[in-house]
């Protein structure tokens, strides 16, 4: 007997210990233990692949509150990293940026000037020429730089060079244009800290066009030497002078394929801020585990659709039937409520009768009469709780102030100002002091003597203010009208906090 008894206490206590063990897991894994910062906001909590959880103040609510910020956070799940999740409606894709189309010229430019750097003829397949050995060297030597692999890529990088100042600007004025936003993007705040400044892109843009338009004239002068000495192939000084003309020519188109270097730096970076630019502003939504991202502040009520879109890591731009999901969550957001008016009926008592007169026969004596126990009435109450905690059902409890308007007596006359109990909605239980505006006897005259003679009511009361009690029974009136008209919440988009 003693054995089974202890078997039993050792299985007790080991099931206790699961027990406690197995809660205390369950608190150290709530989602609102990630939240360390905007602890004083609501932050819904994302665990994909289709989790959410409301947090406020570091345990987990049921709804969002108008005029409050909110934010969403990803949680750190195994498997998340391989995502990039967006909120669905934050950011645009970058393809309506008009960033791609300029970084493929800025990167067509980049590679004209490659080629054009990398055009001269290869040593191997170099000719000394068969003419007059200054002019044929000369010819030669100027050849070796100006090849047609030269001349094509000058053209097609003259054509396209003012594209590069243009990226430049594009990207200087969406930093500018998204510098006010709030986005706690720190791929943005990288990509136009190390951007291209306009000022390195315009001076190598006018130093190409400087260098391309002095060989331009170069040449020409080149041209017109070679012509006339192939005239007088006799004139020895007109081949020294065409062939120094030539070295200035190729000399020239050096210089241009140093500049063109130089370009082809700029333009490699712009085709870089472009590139990243374009993939920060696709990332204006993303998510990004323990930062939470801003949503919006509600200003109405109603029921919120949040949507999260998920990319596999490493598709910059999917294409329609590409791999991509989306998690929904719906929530409420309810109106900061402070107030309630209600309507029901009190019963009162504490008052002295009322002074009044009555006649038998020729003789008119002093009489009272009872104030009404019961009144109806028309209350506004204070809920005080609500205002540390909005949201919180239990908050709507407490009701302090009350006033009290009647509704079957004179409103001037008649005060009522108390404290109550009440669920939101429903309605309440109320009693305090009421006070009535009503004459009283003067010292000297009593309930049940005769009036004398050549007086009135007026002449033996005083108006005055007395003290009683009164206890009410209410309904809310809004509550009681919802429950026969149902109450339209409308859609509202997460993102603009508007109806889509």
């Amino acid at each position: 007997m003693r054995r089974r008894f202890r078997w039993v206490l050792v299985c007790f206590s080991t099931a206790a210990s699961c027990f406690v063990a197995r809660e205390a897991r369950a608190a150290l894994a709530s989602p609102c233990d990630q939240v360390t910062s905007h602890r004083s906001e609501t932050v819904i909590v994302y665990a994909p692949p289709s989790s959410f959880t409301i947090c406020y103040g570091g345990s987990e609510a049921t709804d969002v509150v108008t005029g409050r910020r909110v934010f969403l956070q990803l949680a750190q799940t195994p498997g998340a990293s391989m995502f990039r999740f967006r909120v669905h409606g934050m950011a645009e894709e970058p393809k309506v940026t008009g960033l791609t189309e300029m970084r493929k010229e800025t990167r067509a430019l980049a590679d004209s000037l490659d080629r054009l750097s990398h055009s001269s003829e290869h040593i191997a397949t170099m000719s000394l020429g068969d003419t007059a050995p200054p002019l044929g060297a000369a010819r030669a030597r100027y050849l070796g730089v100006v090849t047609p692999a030269f001349t094509e890529s000058l053209e097609d990088g003259r054509r396209r060079v003012r594209d590069l100042d243009d990226a430049v600007r594009l990207v200087d004025r969406w930093c500018r244009e998204l510098a006010g936003k709030e986005s706690d993007s720190p791929e943005l705040a990288d990509t136009c800290r190390s951007a291209a400044s306009l000022r390195d892109a315009s001076s190598a843009v006018s130093a190409f066009e400087h260098s391309a338009a002095a060989f331009d004239a170069a040449r020409d002068l080149a041209r017109e030497a070679v012509v006339t000495s192939s005239a007088r192939p006799d004139d020895a000084a007109a081949a020294s002078d065409a062939a120094r003309l030539l070295d200035l020519a190729r000399s020239a188109a050096s210089a241009l394929v140093s500049e063109s270097r130089r370009l082809a730096i700029v333009a490699d970076a712009a085709t870089r801020d472009l590139r990243a630019l374009r993939a920060a502003i696709g990332a204006l939504g993303a998510l990004r585990p323990g930062a939470p991202t801003y949503l919006a502040t509600y200003g109405e009520t109603g029921n919120v659709v949040l949507r999260v879109d998920a990319v596999p890591v490493g598709i910059d731009s999917p294409e329609p039937g590409a791999e991509e999901s989306n998690a929904s969550f719906r929530f409420p957001v309810v109106g900061r409520h402070y107030f309630d008016v209600e309507v029901g009926a009190g019963i009162t008592g504490g008052l002295p009768q009322i002074p009044s007169l009555s006649t038998s026969g020729s003789a008119t004596t002093i009489d009272a009469k009872d104030v009404d126990q019961f009144v109806a009435l028309a209350l506004v109450e204070l809920e005080p709780l609500r205002f540390g905690w909005v949201d919180k059902p239990l908050a709507g409890i407490l009701r302090f102030p009350v006033i009290g308007v009647p509704l079957s007596r004179d409103p001037t006359q008649n005060f009522f100002v108390g404290a109550g109990i009440g669920w939101t909605g429903i309605g309440s239980i109320v009693g305090g002091p009421y006070f009535l505006r009503e004459l009283t006897l003067n010292p000297g005259y009593a309930v049940g003597e005769p009036l004398p003679a050549g007086t009135s009511l007026d002449a033996i009361t005083t108006p005055g203010v007395n003290v009683g009690f009164f206890v009410s029974a209410s309904v809310d009136v809004v509550g009681l009208f919802h429950l026969f008209v149902h109450e339209h919440q409308p859609t509202l988009d997460a993102v603009t906090g508007r109806e889509p």
